[in-house]
C-alpha cells in the first residue's frame, strides 16, 4: 500500500516533466479552457437601440500564474460592437474536480469597467494553480491588468493602460493614451506610444517608441538592462538620461544638449528649449528620464 501511495504522489511530477512547461512554475496538470461573451446584441435589439453597451469603459483583469491579452476582437467596429467582449480563460488545476469548479467571473459597475477574474473553488487558488485570460473587445478603452506570474499584451488600447506583473514581460502595442505599467522581471516593449509613457522594471530591456507627434514626457526606469527611446518631432522638454554602468548614445537628434558625459546626459527639445536657450523645462516643456543601473541607454529620432 505504501508504495502505490509513492507511485500515485510521484504520477504528477512525471507528467509535468513529459509536458516540457520549460520556464514555467507550474505543477498544475489539468487544464482547460473556458469562454464567456458578455454584451453581445441580439439582432432586435441591435436594431430597436435598446441593448447594452457593448465597449466597456475601462476592462480590469486580474489574475496569477498566467498571462493576460487584451486586444479588437475584429476589423469591422460595428460587427464587434454587436458580438460584444469575448473572454477566454485557460485554467490550470491541481485536479480534475477543482477545474471543473473553476469558472469566469465578470462584474460591470456603474462607471462602465468591466472586472474579470477566474474563480477558484474552496479557500481559492492554490500556489501552482493559475489562469491565463484573453480578452477581445469591440473597442479597447482604458485597462487596469494585474497577474502576479505572466506576460502582459495590450494592442491599440484608446484609454489609459495600467499594468503590472511581478514576473514577465510587458507589450504594448499602439497606445493612444497615457501608458503606466511595471513589472518585477521582465522586458517592457511599447511601440508607437502617443502619449505619456511610465515604464519601470527591476530586471530587463526597457524599449518605448513614441508616435512622431507625441511630446511626452516619458519616464523609464530599469534595475538592470538597456533603454531605447525613439521620439518624434513632436517630443518636448527636458530629458536626463543616467546609467551607472554603461554609455548614452543619440543619433539623429536635434536637441540643446546641456550636459553629456559617457554616462549622463541632459538633452532639451523642442521649439521652446531653443527660445529659452537651452532651458526647456522654464520654457513649459515636460521633464522626462531615463535611468539604468546596469545598461546602455540610446535615444534616436524617428
Amino acid at each position: 500500500m505504501r508504495t502505490n501511495r509513492l507511485a500515485a504522489a510521484l504520477l504528477p511530477l512525471a507528467l509535468l516533466a513529459a509536458a516540457g512547461l520549460a520556464g514555467c512554475n507550474f505543477s498544475a496538470n489539468y487544464v482547460g479552457t473556458q469562454q464567456l461573451v458578455v454584451g453581445a446584441k441580439t439582432s432586435g435589439a441591435a436594431a430597436s437601440g435598446t441593448a447594452a453597451q457593448s465597449t466597456p469603459a475601462t476592462i480590469k483583469v486580474t489574475t496569477s500564474n498566467g498571462s493576460i491579452t487584451v486586444r479588437p476582437a475584429m476589423a469591422d467596429p460595428a460587427a464587434a460592437s454587436a458580438a460584444g467582449v469575448s473572454i477566454s480563460a485557460e485554467i490550470r488545476a491541481v485536479t480534475q474536480e477543482r477545474l471543473d469548479a473553476c469558472k469566469i467571473v465578470t462584474e460591470t459597475d456603474a462607471a462602465g469597467t468591466l472586472s474579470i477574474s477566474v474563480l477558484w473553488p474552496g479557500s481559492g487558488r492554490e500556489p501552482n494553480e493559475g489562469a491565463s485570460i484573453t480578452v477581445l473587445t469591440p473597442e479597447v478603452r482604458g485597462t487596469i491588468l494585474r497577474t502576479g506570474n505572466g506576460t502582459i499584451t495590450v494592442e491599440k488600447a484608446k484609454g489609459v493602460v495600467s499594468a503590472r506583473t511581478s514576473n514577465g514581460r510587458i507589450e504594448l502595442t499602439a497606445p493612444a493614451s497615457g501608458v503606466d505599467v511595471e513589472s518585477s522581471n521582465g522586458a517592457i516593449t511599447i511601440i508607437d506610444a502617443a502619449g505619456p509613457v511610465k515604464a519601470e522594471t527591476s530586471n530587463g530591456r526597457i524599449t518605448v517608441s513614441l508616435t512622431d507627434t507625441a511630446q511626452g514626457p516619458c519616464d523609464l526606469e530599469t534595475s538592470n538592462g538597456g533603454i531605447n527611446l525613439t521620439v518624434g518631432a513632436g517630443f518636448t522638454g527636458r530629458l536626463d538620461a543616467r546609467t551607472s554602468n554603461g554609455s548614452i548614445r543619440y543619433s539623429g537628434l536635434s536637441p540643446v544638449m546641456q550636459k553629456i558625459t559617457r554616462n549622463t546626459g541632459e538633452f532639451d527639445f523642442g521649439p521652446g528649449a531653443a527660445a529659452a536657450g537651452g532651458t526647456a523645462t522654464a520654457a513649459g516643456g515636460t521633464q522626462s528620464q531615463a535611468k539604468t543601473s546596469n545598461g546602455g541607454i540610446e535615444i534616436t529620432r524617428r
